[in-house]
């Protein structure tokens, strides 16, 4: 198996980022808090021709939280339907 599949798959199973167990970064999910995520094709788009309208700031950036995690589709489905139930047993 070659290496950067054997550390894609470590990291999969410790359910941590690559780059964390290189030891690039020490943040298990790979990003730091305090920093921004940002949809880099909203962005291209504002850039280049305005996006025909105003899009709001919080369309395009994210603070990255302490706690981060990265998922799956599947497993954001997952939570997601997780998080409405128990929203809904609130109301």
């Amino acid at each position: 198996m070659p290496l950067a599949e054997a550390v894609v798959k470590l990291a999969a199973f410790h359910e941590v980022s690559s780059d964390y167990l290189l030891g690039i970064t020490d943040h298990p999910a790979g990003l730091a808090p305090n920093t921004w995520l940002i949809d880099q094709n909203l962005v291209d788009v504002i850039l280049s021709d305005g996006a025909g309208k105003f899009v709001a700031e919080e369309e395009w950036s994210f603070p990255v939280p302490i706690r981060a995690s990265l998922l799956s589709s599947a497993d954001y489905r997952s939570l997601r339907r997780r998080i409405r139930a128990a929203q809904r047993k609130r109301r």
